[in-house]
């Protein structure tokens, strides 16, 4: 009978109980971080991704409507061009310290490299391939 006694008595947690639960807890934490920060990672990328496909889009959008005026001359358009300027405006997404380049051949875009704050460069090219280089 005084065993029963002492165990309703009894409120709260020991120390150990609190520690233990603690412990393992970390541990569980230590396995889940490295695969939050990849899906995190993985995210950014599907973001960029979509960025520079927007940023075709656009590009394409003002090659055809200036090609309605007058012919595009080919060549590589970089940050800061008039044209790469004209065509950032239409996409949100990029940001000031991205760098934005635009290549037209037969007034056409024949690929958009986008590299957003010095990161990865992600190419994409008309038959809709993505390339990242890190």
């Amino acid at each position: 009978m005084k065993l029963a006694k002492t165990v309703k008595n009894k409120k709260g947690f020991t120390l150990v109980e609190i520690i233990v639960v603690l412990v393992i807890l970390a541990i569980l934490a230590s396995f889940m971080i490295p695969s939050m920060t990849r899906y995190i990672d993985d995210a950014k990328d599907q973001t960029h991704y979509a960025t520079v496909r927007s940023v075709y889009i656009a590009a394409q959008y003002y090659v055809n409507k200036q090609y309605a005026t007058s012919a595009v001359p080919a060549g590589t358009y970089e940050t800061g061009d008039a044209e790469v300027d004209a065509i950032v405006e239409y996409c949100d997404s990029v940001k000031a310290n991205d760098e934005v380049t635009v290549t037209v051949a037969n007034n056409s875009v024949s690929e958009v490299t986008y590299t957003p704050d010095g990161g990865k460069t992600y190419s994409l090219t008309p038959n809709g391939a993505i390339t990242v280089t890190p």
